[in-house]
């Protein structure tokens, strides 16, 4: 498992799960079980293996509570443990398949009936605009404005310097913009805030 950045107070639902409180465990299970799902998918497209590496990043929390270290951010905790548990999956099979953005787009499930046509024209557009970016940079595109990471998090997942992860992102919204998908940039924008 990682070790936490830890740079204030530590979450209570973590302290409670560390204390072997079932009930926080499985909050913290169904609060970030779909993030880490689609994160998942944006690292590997294998379903089967995303879910079995989810299983079992949980599975190693529950067992080793007494030895994880605290975290003032949960979310960040698991997606960097899920992470490092497919690189290691990945190459373990030799292999590691294109990132997907087509979960990156809001649910149209979740729309009114009014916003169906138009929501899944943008959806559409901005999905389009995306698979254009190289995968560096649609893994960027996903952490800062789905999961809403900071640049500093982001680095951190990333082993990368928080200021080249402001830069990617920066050359990734540029590229949008550039590459006629100034709507994607501005839906971007519009949808998950600014960069």
């Amino acid at each position: 498992m990682p070790k936490g950045e830890y740079s204030g107070q530590p979450d209570e639902c973590w302290i409670a799960l560390k204390q072997g409180d079932s009930a926080a465990f499985e909050h913290i299970y169904r609060t970030h079980v779909h993030s880490l799902y689609r994160y998942g998918l944006s690292i590997w497209a294998d379903e089967d293996a995303v879910l079995d590496a989810i299983h079992d990043v949980f599975t190693e929390v529950w067992h080793k509570r007494d030895r994880i270290s605290y975290t003032d951010n949960v979310k960040f905790y698991l997606l960097k443990a899920l992470k490092n548990r497919l690189i290691r999956l990945i190459d373990t099979a030799g292999r590691m398949q294109e990132i997907s953005l087509s979960t990156l787009l809001i649910d149209p499930a979740s729309l009114s009936t009014e916003q169906d046509e138009e929501a899944l024209r943008q959806q559409t557009k901005v999905s389009d605009c995306l698979r254009e970016l190289p995968p560096r940079q649609q893994e960027i595109v996903r952490l800062r404005f789905y999961e809403n990471l900071s640049h500093q998090q982001i680095a951190d997942l990333l082993n990368i310097q928080p200021q080249s992860a402001k830069n990617l992102l920066f050359r990734a919204i540029d590229t949008l913009r550039k590459a006629f998908c100034q709507t994607a940039a501005s839906l971007l924008m519009l949808f998950f805030g600014s960069y």
